[in-house]
């Protein structure tokens, strides 16, 4: 965990005198500041209710703060649960598995209507409060998963888990005219629209672009398309949102934009019925270009009539099941993300902009793939896992990437690392994951000098050409077997 993202909601100190309390203060803050929380660094979210120090005196160094809060925290960390689980309410510590999953989690349940009155939803949710209308909690939710450490990654998934859910109408209820041009360049994507031609024959409709999302996707997207017109900001920033939830590499490609807009030309090309609730023309709108999740703008008066309520088309899901707390998986390829490093170094994102007719492909998650399955990794191994899901209809340039990739790397690591592949991908090591991010964990005595020194476990932290967050961990033999 970022020494910036400890924060303390309220500090409770009691002194004979006010001095001795500010002393207080300096001392509790410098403590916060160099205390060695148990798995602190890596991309979970803990929330903890009460914290008691005893008793401190004014002449205590802010290190000896430290060791008793790092120790109070490791007590409070044993028995700290999954804040999905049904005891999380009464717990006095509960954490989420990464800084995006609060937004994404609460989203969720705001939209199936499930119970929000947890402690420490608006502590982990920053901007929401249960006194927000539901359009208004949507906005602050979609905000701050776009200021979490994965950006606009974080901001896909959490569309992907309504889409997941058949609940994206709450999110486009909530959307407003206003909303448009900011969460397009928020998202970086260029406002592009692709105007009807005319009067179209329906025996020769327009026909989507190549790789255009599902039919499913698209009969989701139909009424909104619909509603608010070919030309309006909403429909291509939830175009390119959904080419993104099957393709996740899209996000990054330039091409994106107007792929998306002659989907649209298409898709109100095909009759479809009424929206599932058509959005008010009344309402404010919430600026999503910035990180804070309480900008509020006045509506636009220019804004066009949107065609009236209408009975919800999309039938919803059942309430998921509480979430197990993710676990520490084994496996024998935890080098495999030494690559990471190295495929930066060697101008993997130059190569992906100097090549958007591949960039689409997540060519990264190919190269990493394949040299997996050079080495005859199990196919249940979890570093596969963690990759996801690849496109089965790659085109043939893909293979031969994936070749030139391949010999990169093995040239980079034999003259940079001095070290063969197969030496540095097949070492054991933990593995966490998660749709967004990548925690790989080793033990200590196993730091290996010669990737040290050519700077492969340095952390990645957030890659946008890979559209995930990565971290290196070496810990004591007492923290990586807990």
């Amino acid at each position: 965990m970022d020494g910036n993202l400890r924060r303390v909601s309220r500090l409770c100190l009691r002194a004979r005198e006010e001095s001795l309390n500010r002393r207080g203060a300096i001392l509790v803050e410098g403590a916060l500041r160099t205390a060695s929380l148990p798995d602190g660094d890596g991309s979970r979210l803990w929330l903890v209710r009460k914290l008691s120090l005893g008793r401190i005196r004014a002449g205590e160094p802010p290190s000896a703060v430290a060791l008793r809060i790092e120790a109070r925290f490791r007590e409070s960390g044993a028995v700290a649960v999954h804040a999905e689980s049904p005891q999380a309410a009464a717990a006095n510590a509960v954490y989420f598995d990464d800084d995006l999953e609060p937004y994404s989690a609460l989203a969720l349940r705001i939209a199936l209507g499930q119970d929000v009155s947890g402690w420490f939803w608006p502590l982990a949710a920053r901007g929401w409060t249960p006194a927000l209308s539901r359009d208004e909690a949507m906005l602050v939710l979609l905000a701050g998963a776009l200021a979490s450490s994965a950006g606009p990654t974080a901001a896909l998934a959490l569309v992907r888990t309504l889409v997941r859910y058949d609940v994206l109408n709450v999110l486009a209820t909530a959307l407003r005219y206003q909303d448009g041009p900011p969460l397009l360049q928020s998202f970086g994507w260029t406002a592009v629209y692709e105007e009807p031609r005319g009067a179209v024959s329906r025996s020769a409709p327009p026909r989507p672009p190549a790789g255009a999302p599902s039919p499913a996707l698209a009969r989701m997207a139909a009424p909104w398309f619909t509603a608010w017109g070919a030309t309006d900001a909403r429909s291509l920033w939830l175009a390119c949102a959904l080419y993104t939830i099957e393709r996740p590499a899209m996000s990054a490609v330039t091409s994106l934009p107007p792929q998306a807009a002659a989907w649209i030309a298409a898709v109100l090309h095909t009759p479809t019925e009424a929206p599932p609730s058509a959005p008010s023309a009344v309402g404010k709108a919430f600026s999503l270009s910035s990180a804070s999740a309480s900008t509020i703008t006045a509506p636009s008066e220019t804004e066009p009539p949107l065609a009236p309520a209408a009975p919800s088309l999309i039938n919803r899901a059942p309430a998921p099941q509480p979430l197990h707390p993710r676990v520490h998986l084994f496996t024998s390829r935890a080098g495999l993300f030494f690559l990471i490093p190295a495929m930066h170094h060697l101008g993997m994102p130059q190569w992906l902009d100097e090549n958007p007719h591949l960039a689409q492909w997540s060519v990264p998650f190919f190269v990493l793939r394949a040299l997996a399955h050079r080495l005859q990794t199990l196919p249940v191994d979890p570093s596969l896992a963690a990759l996801g899901e690849l496109p089965e209809d790659a085109p043939p340039e893909i293979d031969a990437a994936v070749r030139d990739w391949i010999r990169r790397l093995r040239r980079f690591s034999r003259i940079t690392a001095r070290i063969g592949l197969h030496s540095l991908i097949c070492r054991p090591g933990r593995i966490v994951f998660t749709e967004t991010h990548i925690d790989v964990l080793f033990r200590l005595d196993r730091a290996d000098i010669r990737i040290r020194r050519a700077g492969l476990d340095i952390d990645p932290g957030w890659a946008p050409w890979l559209a995930r967050v990565v971290h290196f961990h070496y810990l004591s033999d007492e923290a990586y077997d807990a």
